[in-house]
């Protein structure tokens, strides 16, 4: 529960030294939110690090408290977007992703994590590029050229980036 939050912040403590880190998770269970917030108690690589639980329904984002509206400097979205919005409408995914992306600091980075899958790829980059045309959010990844590829038409080919890369100047 929480894994991609808690790497995140593992990340920024351990690795770009942030003395302390706020992470502010949505999720529908109290219960979740509760061991979330107790794993990070009992972890010292977590020390520094403060949750913030917000018990509600992240497909409605208009009805999250004040806590969730930010600014972030870093939102994840992690296996929770089909969960949300399964395949069939595309407008309101879109729209959520949209709303997500007026959350973020002006720096700021919104990391959509999906299962590699070739029909969740797709449907994520058929989501993703009208807001990229539109200038609302600038493409990092998978195609580290920063535009939205088709992802290879054969489905046994998972569509991720494995190469080393450096984070963008324009993102630091």
């Amino acid at each position: 529960l929480g894994t991609a939050g808690l790497a995140a912040a593992h990340l920024l403590r351990t690795r770009f030294g942030a003395t302390s880190v706020r992470l502010v998770a949505v999720d529908r269970s109290a219960a979740a939110l509760s061991a979330l917030a107790a794993q990070v108690e009992a972890s010292p690589d977590l020390a520094g690090v403060d949750v913030a639980p917000v018990v509600g329904d992240l497909a409605r984002l208009d009805a999250l408290p004040a806590a969730a509206t930010g600014p972030f400097d870093l939102i994840v979205v992690s296996f929770a977007l089909n969960e949300a919005f399964p395949p069939g409408d595309d407008a309101a995914p879109r729209a959520w992703l949209a709303s997500l992306a007026t959350r973020l600091a002006p720096t700021g980075v919104l990391l959509v994590v999906e299962p590699a899958l070739h029909a969740t790829a797709t449907r994520l980059r058929t989501l993703v590029a009208p807001l990229a045309e539109a200038g609302t959010l600038a493409v990092l990844a998978p195609d580290l050229h920063g535009r939205i590829a088709a992802p290879h038409p054969d489905p046994r080919f998972v569509d991720h980036e494995v190469r080393r890369w450096a984070l963008p100047e324009s993102v630091k």
